[in-house]
């Protein structure tokens, strides 16, 4: 199979990569605007690495062209709320116009599937960047009877990610800052999200990672959530800090205290009803993310 990946240098966009190309079977084209991590991506003789924005249609569309790929998946997005909610023209140009361009490449060139990451925060949105998803979803789906959206909720290792933010807090100040303790939300590690994806494609890595909640939706079994205050309790526990302060500073603009993973909430529900992590999976989710950084 040949695949391509927009957002390739993205934390999601590199596991999902490393696990395609473990099939001796699969050549991945991958394209991005980041030309220093396309530097540090391990070469591989099945992998070919482009410079390219979403936002431009007609270099995306001829790469589509020019590769012909099997199957797109679609993860280059403008993704933290807090800098969506300052740069709202942004958000709209790369999420909404950028995945149009991508979905219209695929109709033009007669690629038979498209598979989009998204996030719980298209879910009765509150903030640009959920608006921005939720549309994009529409496109996706809008595009062919075939394609796919992911959608879940935090993935720990990801670039920015609150982890990342913790750890280095601590190692600067000795502190650790929270929103609100009470906040929740869903958590998976970076490996379960490439697998999910991936099975939703159709390639049963683990049908466990697949749940059909409507045409074209995927969504986790099972997925699990954690509070905030959790979730700064195991970074600190694996840091192996002490006199770590947790600092409560109020939530942001755009910030939910609880998410969903679907619209109506027919069968699932919302990361405050959600199954708990406990403190020691959390903790084991964290502490190779905290090696990574320290």
């Amino acid at each position: 199979m040949k695949y391509l990946i927009t957002g390739i240098t993205g934390t999601l966009g590199q596991e999902v990569s490393r696990q395609l190309l473990a099939d001796p079977g699969n050549v991945v084209i991958g394209i991005s605007r980041d030309e220093f991590m396309q530097q540090l991506t391990p070469k591989h003789n099945r992998l070919t690495l482009l410079i390219a924005d979403i936002r431009d249609g007609p270099r995306i569309s001829d790469i589509v062209w020019t590769y012909k790929p099997d199957l797109i998946f679609h993860f280059a997005a403008l993704k933290h709320v807090d800098i969506a909610e300052k740069n709202p023209y942004e958000a709209i140009f790369t999420n909404i116009q950028g995945t149009h361009n991508v979905v219209s490449a695929q109709k033009r060139h007669g690629v038979p599937r498209l598979v989009m990451s998204t996030t719980d925060k298209a879910v009765a949105p509150i903030n640009v960047y959920g608006h921005t998803k939720a549309l994009a979803e529409r496109l996706v789906l809008s595009g062919s009877h075939n394609n796919m959206i992911c959608r879940y909720g935090n993935v720990l290792a990801s670039r920015g990610s609150v982890v990342e933010s913790m750890v280095k807090s601590i190692r600067s100040e000795k502190r650790v800052y929270i929103t609100d303790p009470n906040m929740t939300r869903f958590f998976l590690t970076i490996g379960d999200a490439a697998r999910f994806v991936i099975a939703s494609a159709g390639h049963p890595i683990d049908d466990g990672w697949r749940s059909a909640s409507r045409c074209g939706e995927q969504i986790p079994k099972d997925m699990k959530a954690a509070s905030i205050s959790e979730i700064a309790s195991a970074v600190i526990a694996a840091v192996g800090g002490k006199d770590i302060e947790v600092v409560t500073v109020g939530n942001r603009g755009g910030e939910k205290i609880h998410e969903d993973l679907h619209e109506n909430c027919e069968g699932y529900y919302t990361s405050r009803d959600a199954p708990r992590h406990t403190r020691e999976e959390l903790i084991s989710m964290i502490e190779p993310i905290v090696r990574k950084l320290i």
